[in-house]
């Protein structure tokens, strides 16, 4: 399988659909691409799905903190 961006594209997101916990590496590969000045509209528009995907998986985080079995009801 070819080094191509789009199958690290396709990795990371099926990793964050999956819920995992290192969901700083979409933004990381984010600031990354901008560093070595690959800002054209294709990296905007991953930035911002890799920047969705960040935000996504931080709320799920705290909703997965705050969720707790209900009480027992009283008879």
């Amino acid at each position: 399988m070819e080094d191509r961006w789009y199958w690290k594209l396709i990795g990371v997101l099926v990793l964050a659909a999956m819920g995992w916990p290192f969901w700083f590496v979409p933004l990381f590969l984010c600031f990354r691409w901008i560093y070595h000045g690959e800002a054209t509209w294709t990296g905007m528009f991953l930035g911002a799905a890799f920047g969705a995907c960040a935000i996504l998986g931080i709320i799920r985080l705290m909703n997965r903190e705050k969720r707790k079995p209900d009480p027992p009801l009283p008879e």
